[in-house]
């Protein structure tokens, strides 16, 4: 089709084949997407992103669930602690838990369902429940070095250590398997034990006023001294059980204070 007229006649559009052009720009823009990626990629094993944006992650506890065997249960502590005592006398921990806004009144812990389970089956008289308590993960976005991560860690795995240790004894007690004064030595050496990773935290951690390191140093602390405190005590058995479970609630405040900042 003609599309001007000249002296000479007619000039006639020339009408051109775009396939090859079209494939050609699909294929260019292929190969420039796997550049972009590829030094994206690049860049990303280069740069440390994660620590210029603060945004480390580091796994510094793991989720762990303990069943307390409780006697008694309610919203309000006067109600709920009214048979601590009795719990104690009977070489329970008679300890009150606090957890998700209700009191729990603790004969003892396990780290087994199971366990808890058939003590809280065998109690005959008392109303009794399995109360499963939620040591939750904790991930740290800091940036701390590995020998700090690491000494954090260890940290917080002393409630776990704990609670091994404080429930072992405890049933080598009531079995008869121990006496009190053997039991005393043992809790020496883990008391030396628990002072060796409160030093390493402190050292670890100079001056430094972070949540997560303030909230371990207090926990290590008080483990410590309610160790220390056991060693002096006139119902080892009772007062082991008490601990073990102080230790756990202790732990569960850390954990809530950590989060919520």
């Amino acid at each position: 089709m003609p599309i001007i007229q000249t002296d000479g006649g007619y000039i006639y559009k020339t009408i051109k084949k775009r396939t090859n052009s079209k494939a050609r720009f699909l294929v260019l823009l292929f190969f420039c997407s796997l550049a972009i990626i590829a030094g994206i990629f690049y860049l990303f094993t280069k740069v440390d992103f994660a620590g210029v944006f603060n945004l480390n992650k580091f796994q510094i506890f793991e989720e762990k669930n303990y069943y307390a065997v409780c006697v008694n249960s309610g919203d309000d502590f006067s109600y709920t602690s009214q048979f601590v005592n009795d719990i104690k006398m009977q070489g329970g921990a008679g300890f009150v838990l606090t957890y998700h806004n209700q009191y729990y009144l603790v004969a003892n812990i396990y780290d087994n369902l199971s366990d808890a389970e058939n003590v809280s089956q065998s109690i005959n008289g008392i109303d009794t429940q399995v109360l499963t308590i939620k040591l939750n993960k904790l991930v740290l976005s800091k940036s701390f070095d590995t020998q700090q991560i690491n000494t954090l860690k260890n940290s917080l795995n002393c409630v776990n250590k704990a609670y091994e240790n404080l429930y072992n004894l405890s049933l080598c007690l009531d079995k008869g398997e121990l006496l009190d004064a053997e039991v005393k030595q043992k809790l020496q050496v883990f008391k030396e034990t628990c002072q060796q990773d409160k030093e390493m935290l402190s050292q670890a951690f100079q001056n430094n006023f972070e949540s997560i390191v303030t909230r371990a140093k207090i926990f290590a602390s008080e483990l410590v001294t309610n160790i220390i405190m056991l060693q002096s005590s006139q119902n080892l058995s009772s007062d082991i059980k008490y601990t073990l479970a102080s230790t756990i609630s202790s732990f569960l405040q850390l954990q809530q204070n950590v989060t919520k900042n």
